[in-house]
């Protein structure tokens, strides 16, 4: 089943570091991400005062897979799907659902929508959350290291 994962996730997948699962998934072409969380973890490791939770998990990694990290981030594996504005943002403007989403949220609801997965992330967003239950978007908070 697809997957739309949060850049922690991501960062997960691209190190190799994530739960098996996660990995075959990546490997299997059913990881999707967001332009939006693609972009917060790229930034946040190519910019040098970046403090975040994204830069301190890349800080700790060893310095060969932090170097790997760098260069899959800039060409990223075509087997996880980032999909484009074109594709998602008619399906953001057309959520009918009780609560204003803010972009990121409704990014990915588009993509999970577009897709049939199911949303994991690292941390529970309620917003989130919520809207995936009115949309009956399967949603999962997960520990994605092994």
């Amino acid at each position: 089943m697809p997957t739309v994962v949060d850049d922690a996730t991501l960062l997960a997948i691209l190190t190799r570091r994530a739960v098996p699962a996660l990995v075959m998934a990546a490997d299997a072409g059913d990881v999707l991400c967001t332009g939006s969380w693609y972009y917060r973890l790229h930034r946040a490791l190519h910019d040098q005062a970046s403090a975040g939770s994204l830069s301190v998990m890349a800080a700790d990694l060893p310095s060969a897979t932090r170097a790997a990290l760098f260069t899959v981030l800039d060409d990223l594996p075509v087997q996880i799907v980032v999909p484009g504005p074109r594709l998602l943002v008619p399906v953001m403007g057309a959520l009918r659902i009780r609560r204003r989403v803010n972009f990121l949220t409704a990014e990915a609801l588009a993509a999970a929508l577009i897709s049939g997965a199911t949303i994991r992330v690292t941390v529970d967003a309620p917003l989130l959350r919520e809207a995936c239950i009115e949309l009956n978007i399967g949603f999962e908070v997960l520990t994605p290291f092994a």
